[in-house]
């Protein structure tokens, strides 16, 4: 599935102060829903995490897990912030953080 990428500092504040959060072990999801038809999302690895391929390695599973993903709801914007210990997390551990926050059922 496609997304349409958060890039301005005013989006990812916007989802801060006024998203619903989801906190799990390796992630904190902020989600909203926005007025367009289409999901969009932010991911945001800081440098306390490690080095950059350990950072890269984490954006790459984020991405690869909402890409598999099939049961989104259309217009919605998410904000995936990883913790220190996602530098330790597996594949699995992603996933299953992602899951957890997407269908609760208070969303």
């Amino acid at each position: 599935m496609q997304f349409e990428t958060l890039k301005k500092k005013s989006e990812f504040s916007k989802l801060y102060f006024q998203g619903r959060r989801f906190r799990g072990k390796f992630l904190t999801i902020y989600m909203l829903d926005n007025n367009c038809k289409k999901i969009r999302v932010g991911i945001s690895v800081g440098k306390k995490i490690g080095k950059a391929v350990i950072r890269n390695r984490i954006k790459r599973m984020i991405k690869e897990v909402l890409r598999k993903k099939k049961n989104y709801r259309n217009g919605l914007d998410l904000l995936v912030v990883a913790k220190k210990s996602a530098a330790r997390a597996t594949y699995q551990d992603i996933k299953s953080s992602i899951d957890n926050a997407i269908d609760s059922p208070a969303n």
